[in-house]
């Protein structure tokens, strides 16, 4: 019995999306993404400090970056906690997932106006702006964030009846594997 061309040409086909479908699946696999609600990451990096004291530092700094629901952080969100002497920094606010695994986040600058002033050892501090960027990645499999936090301030003292101002920045970049523990 013979198959028509077209019964042929249909069961190629059949088979093809069936060959598919299996392979796909595998490669599908490795580029889920990153899943955020829930999730906290062990982060390594560096923070630049300049405008603090007398000039500029920069050093190794472990941090950890969290999203909510999970310790006490609401469902939408985030808290990014850089392990400072004497206290850590905490920079905190809400995150939303306009796509899954691509958080776009808010900082809560009023919270961060009162936080930075112990950074930059001043009472006399006004956040100019703050950005905090975190690139979830999936590869092969193995999750992972790179963090980058921005803050511009300027800084005003009164030394002997002269004000004085200048600008500072903190700078913190990382990359942090999943889950921290």
């Amino acid at each position: 019995m013979s198959m028509s061309f077209l019964s042929r040409f249909a069961l190629v086909g059949i088979l093809g999306v069936f060959v598919f479908c299996v392979a796909g699946d595998t490669a599908l696999a490795v580029k889920e993404p990153v899943t955020i609600p829930g999730s906290i990451w062990a982060v390594q990096g560096t923070l630049k400090l300049s405008g603090a004291g007398s000039g500029s530092e920069t050093q190794a700094l472990p941090a950890d970056m969290a999203f909510g629901p999970i310790d006490g952080l609401a469902a939408d969100a985030f808290q990014l906690d850089l392990h400072m002497d004497p206290a850590d920094l905490e920079v905190t606010g809400t995150y939303t997932e306009l796509k899954p695994g691509k958080p776009v986040l808010t900082v809560d600058v009023a919270a961060l106006q009162l936080v930075i002033r112990s950074v930059f050892q001043s009472e006399g501090i006004t956040l100019r702006s703050a950005t905090l960027k975190v690139t979830p990645k999936n590869k092969k499999g193995v999750q992972s964030v790179r963090v980058f936090l921005n803050v511009k301030a300027q800084i005003c003292e009164i030394p002997v009846g002269a004000l004085s101002c200048k600008n500072g920045t903190l700078q913190y970049k990382g990359t942090g594997g999943h889950p921290a523990g």
